[in-house]
């Protein structure tokens, strides 16, 4: 079990051990389409049913949970009609990170090392030289057929290694006859990562958000003030 730092920890040390062994590391960030809206209710049932046989108490709480959602959508202060969610697992709840993880305990593994936070997966291979064939960082398909998610267009890959010769190479990596987009300056669980990991483009963009929270704090102590919201948003603890 790791938290959100030690899983970004986990895959940037990876990737460094590679550079020391002169492996060059292609990665895939799989963005996964309103995952907790999208999950299967029979599937995440039949799934907790099998693990928690013994206890039908819990399995009757679980069933509870998932199902008289109801929401209503607003546009120009007028709402819709009451609908009812089929499908999803309530975002905000306690437990919906929990129920998650083991709704997608049973994710396929694929060819290279998985690095899995909530619906945040990371698939890595290490090789001598940079792989175009989409055998090696493979986004199976059953990903779809067996958990009912999809992969969603912000899904990325990038290469990671020291050579400057092929700094702008990219990755050709196709799922579902779509070719997923390369980024050399991929987001992992909020941190900005880049070709050789130096962390310059997180770094920059980390210090202009300081930069202007010192200035709204600078506010704080002026006799006219700054809006009421923007500084309760500035003094809320992360």
């Amino acid at each position: 079990n790791r938290g959100c730092e030690e899983q970004v920890l986990a895959l940037t040390i990876l990737i460094e051990a590679g550079f020391q062994n002169k492996l060059k590391s292609s990665a895939t960030f799989v963005d996964l389409s309103a995952a907790y809206n999208t999950v299967w209710r029979n599937g995440f049932m039949y799934k907790f049913s099998k693990a928690i046989l013994s206890c039908k108490n819990l399995v009757t709480l679980l069933e509870n949970i998932p199902t008289n959602r109801r929401y209503q959508v607003f546009m120009s202060y007028k709402g819709s009609k009451w609908r009812t969610a089929n499908n999803g697992l309530p975002q905000g709840s306690i437990l919906a990170q929990t129920l998650f993880n083991q709704y997608l305990h049973d994710i396929p593994k694929p060819k290279g090392l998985m690095f899995q936070y909530a619906d945040d997966i990371a698939i890595v291979y290490q090789s001598r030289g940079i792989k175009r064939r989409e055998q090696h960082i493979k986004l199976r398909s059953c990903y779809t057929r067996r958990l009912f998610l999809y992969i969603h267009t912000k899904t990325e890959v990038c290469a990671f290694h020291l050579n400057n010769k092929q700094v702008y190479e990219e990755l050709e990596v196709v799922f579902n006859g779509v070719q997923v987009q390369h980024s050399f300056k991929p987001k992992c669980l909020g941190i900005t990562l880049d070709r050789s990991l130096t962390f310059k483009e997180h770094i920059e963009k980390t210090t202009k958000k300081l930069h202007s929270r010192i200035i709204i704090q600078k506010l704080i102590g002026t006799g006219w003030g700054t809006i009421c919201r923007t500084l309760r948003k500035q003094l809320r603890w992360p």
